[in-house]
């Protein structure tokens, strides 16, 4: 999805409470082309401790989707969900 959205303005971020090791094992071995940012205290108050979540933030800063999980059936609804929001532009 992050090639398919890659010229529309979209940018995927990647929220995660793993440690930095961690992560950056993963990476060794699995290409990801989200950017990662990891869980604060703060973020940890708002998000809470469940993931992924995936959140659609318009150009107006309006969440327009919000999801948990992470399944085909979520990937679906968000690629149908960001095509509609790039067909009304």
């Amino acid at each position: 999805m992050v090639n398919k959205y890659s010229d529309k303005n979209v940018q995927f971020i990647s929220i995660t409470d793993d440690s930095m090791d961690k992560v950056s094992d993963f990476l060794k071995n699995n290409e990801f082309k989200y950017d990662i940012t990891f869980v604060s205290k703060n973020s940890r108050i708002i998000f809470g401790n469940s993931y992924p979540k995936n959140i659609v933030i318009d150009n107006s800063k309006t969440i327009t989707l919000y999801k948990e999980g992470g399944n085909e059936n979520v990937w679906q609804e968000i690629d149908q969900h960001l095509t509609e929001l790039n067909n009304k532009k």
